[in-house]
Order: structure tokens, then sequence, then C-alpha cells
């Protein structure tokens, strides 16, 4: 596919150039009008003569004046100057006139009263203008290339034309699964007691070249708290173990509990750890008096959900947040409503987080992720959640959550209270909120607007 010519690239490049001439252009003709003001002397000169013609110039003085550049100096000599006719007519023979002259040879006047400095600040602002315009539209060629960048290539198991997809948004799809990765030498240690952490492998290398360093280690019976239900019954499944888990398991959940009740998995020998967007499962016991041994069950590239999900719960404020707006922004209600087997996580999670102070917004925000998935997972609608809320009109509608019916009016028995009708972009459910006038800044009143269903006609 040829790229046009008139790209935002190209354009860019253009208007950048462009204002450069422009610039080029107004310090020339500057440096060109300056040359009297900033260099000329300014000298007086006695009107010897002047003559009136039939060609052009039409007006010519003829004056006496001193053409040293020297102040204390002195050189007279007579020199012929271009005028206008008004200035003609003030310039009798015998007169003094002003003059800004600069020496030379031969020397270059004009009279001091037409020496006016001509302004070439447009040609500067023209040219601000088309470097910044350029500039924008590099910014914009670059941002708009962005996304490509994370293009990635699948091909469909029907299909053998691969087909470039973009990276999926924040949450993925409900389809993705945890991807496993091909591991060189599983083995981390396998020798006697009197080993030290520094004896075991720290890193794993990958069959890609590439390795994963081995950190903070956490009980299997953490990981529903990382993983989405779906992830975590896929680990389980393919993780390199003699584990019999039978088709009839569905569930991340109920997989996870049979291996610890059936004592095929403990939480002080099956261990995880993350790493970026890594995952991998371990196992580390004493099999022998004195000998122990330690290998990698397995390591899979975290899917993003699951990612927003280790984020919630990693007790780290930012990414917790940062999580949390994912989950309330996401546009895929259906894969919120696949999380609500985590909520009891997530709640537990923030049980230490202060209630007031710096991270009161963050367990605010986390809370509420937590209740709009039960909301949805129970077949309501978010926009409950919200009603429970005092957050401004103007914000859920710039998120997309509500649609706004009517502008805010004052209402008759309040003139302090303000009404404002919103319209839920999902259930289609209409509120009136109410804006009542706090200590500090306003809170909302949500009230559902009831529609009345028309009368029944009566039968014949």
């Amino acid at each position: 596919m040829k790229t046009p010519f008139l790209s935002l690239t190209n354009g860019g490049i253009l208007a950048i150039l462009l204002g450069l001439i422009f610039l080029g252009i107004g310090s020339y003709h500057s440096g060109k009008n300056d040359e009297f003001l900033e260099r000329g002397l300014l000298r007086e000169g006695r009107v010897v003569s002047h003559q009136k013609s039939d060609h052009s110039p039409e007006y010519v003085l003829r004056l006496m004046t001193n053409v040293s550049h020297k102040v204390t100096g002195a050189d007279m000599q007579i020199i012929e100057l271009e005028v206008k006719d008004r200035d003609f007519e003030k310039a009798p023979v015998g007169s003094l006139v002003k003059l800004v002259l600069i020496p030379g040879n031969p020397p270059r006047a004009r009279l001091a009263g037409s020496a006016k400095r001509t302004n070439y600040r447009f040609s500067y602002v023209l040219a601000s203008l088309c470097i910044c315009l350029g500039a924008l539209m590099l910014w914009l060629a670059w941002h708009r290339h962005q996304p490509a960048r994370t293009q990635t290539t699948h091909t469909p198991p029907d299909s053998k034309k691969p087909i470039q997809n973009q990276e999926a948004p924040a949450l993925a799809t409900l389809s993705d699964i945890m991807e496993k990765q091909i591991i060189k030498n599983p083995l981390l240690y396998d020798g006697p007691f009197e080993f030290s952490y520094s004896a075991e492998k720290t890193t794993v290398e990958l069959k890609d070249g590439s390795s994963i360093r081995i950190s903070h280690y956490r009980p299997i019976t953490e990981l529903p708290k990382v993983l989405a239900d779906k992830d975590l019954l896929h680990v389980l499944r393919s993780a390199q173990s003699d584990w019999t888990l039978v088709d009839t398991i569905k569930t991340g959940q109920l997989a996870l509990s049979f291996l610890l009740k059936e004592k095929h998995a403990d939480e002080k020998t099956d261990q995880f750890f993350i790493n970026g967007p890594y995952l991998g499962l371990l196992y580390r016991d004493e099999i022998d008096t004195g000998q122990w041994y330690s290998f990698i069950r397995g390591i899979w590239k975290i899917t993003p959900l699951s990612h927003t999900i280790a984020n919630l719960t990693s007790g780290d404020p930012d990414l917790a947040r940062n999580a949390a707006f994912e989950i309330l922004n996401h546009p895929d209600l259906t894969l919120i409503a696949s999380l609500a087997p985590g909520v009891s996580h997530l709640r537990g999670a923030i049980k230490d987080t202060p209630r007031t102070g710096e991270f009161a917004d963050d367990r605010r925000f986390i809370t509420r992720a937590a209740d709009v998935i039960e909301t949805l997972a129970s077949g309501n609608c978010y926009c409950q959640v919200y009603a429970k809320t005092s957050d401004p009109p103007d914000i859920l509608v710039k998120k997309g959550k509500f649609t706004l019916n009517t502008p805010s009016i004052l209402d008759i028995g309040k003139k302090e209270d303000k009404k404002t009708e919103l319209t839920c972009k999902h259930c289609q459910k209409k509120y009136q909120l109410t804006e009542h006038v706090g200590s500090y800044v306003p809170y909302y009143v949500w009230e559902e607007i009831k529609v009345a269903l028309p009368p029944e006609k009566a039968s014949s």
C-alpha cells in the first residue's frame, strides 16, 4: 500500500520548513531595516540646492554635511538625497535638515524624520505558527502509528493465512488463556540440606533465550488472589506433575481445593512467584532425610485479565488504583462479571487500607470495582452501584456511563439545589440527581425516575 504524499508526516515537515523560511525572511529584512537605525549617525546637513525634474527621481536635495564616522572628526562633503514632495517643500535652500547617515563611498543618508522602523513581527508570528503546526502534525503522525507497533500475528485454526490484529485492550477477552513457556532446565536444586538460598538457582532459562528471575515465593493457596478462575484451572491442569484432575472439575477454585484436600499439593511445598508478565509454579521439599529437591512445575505468561487481578491484590496503591480504573471503565461487562469468584480477595486486599488520608481514594476505587463486579454477576446493571454514590453527573457522562437528558435546573422549592436527569447507557434507566450544597463541595442524591405505563384500554 502506497503512502499518500500529503500525509501528516510530510505535512508536518513542510510546515516546519515553511516556518523556517518565514523566519529567515523576517530576520534578513529586519537586519536590513535596522542598518540605518543601528549603525547610522545622526547629522545635520545644510541644503545647498534642490531640484525638481521631469524624470525620476523628481525631487533631489543637495546638502553639505559631515560624513566623518568619528564624533569629533570633520569631513564635509556634498551629498544628494532623494526625497518626497512634502519633504522637498520643507527644505528650502540654506535650511538645516536632520539626517541619519552612514559614511561610505559614496555615503548613504535619509531624512531623520523618515527613518521609521518597519515592523517584521508578523513574519516571526507566522513562522512560529507554521513550526508549531508542523510539530503538532508530526506528533499526531507518531501517535497514530503507535498501536501498529503492538500488532501481533494470529493464525486461526481453520486458516493458513495469518491475520494481523491489534493488541487486546487492558483486560483482553474471555477466550485468552495463560500461555505456557518452554523451559530449558526446570531443576532448581537437588542436594543435601546444607544448601543456602544462594546455591539454589534464582533464574530460569526459557527456550527463546530469555530468562526469568525467581523471587517472592508465595504459597499455592494464594493463587486465586492473583488469577482469574479460568486461568487458575488452566495452570493446575497444565502443570508438570502427577496431579489427576477429572474432567468434571470445571472451576479453578474447585480444582485447587481438590488438590489440597487429597494432599496432592501443599502450601509449604508448592509455591508460586510472579515476575512482570510471568507466573511460575514451584515444588520445593525434602524428599529424603537431608536431601532436598526443587524444580519448576511450569511458567506461564499471565493474561491481561489475571494481570489486572494481580495488581488489585498486590498491595501497591498505584497498581491497585490503575487496575480498578481498568475494571470500572472496561466496555465488556460480561468479562467484568466473570471476575466475581475473586471479589472476596479484592475486598480482603484492602481491609488494612486506611479509610482516611492519602490512601482513602485507593480504597474507594477498589471497593467500587468490587461492587460493580458483584452487581454485574448478579444480573443487575452497574448503574445501581453509581446510584449509591455522590459522583458529579458531568464526570459520569464523560466516562460514558450515562447520557445527559436535560441540563441542570434550579429546584423551584429550593433555589440552592439543582436537578439533573441522566440515563444509563446500559439498561436505559433514568435517574434524577439533586445537588445539595455541603460544607465544602456539593453532594448528589439519586432517585430513579419511574416510567409510567400507559393505561390499559377497556375491553369492548
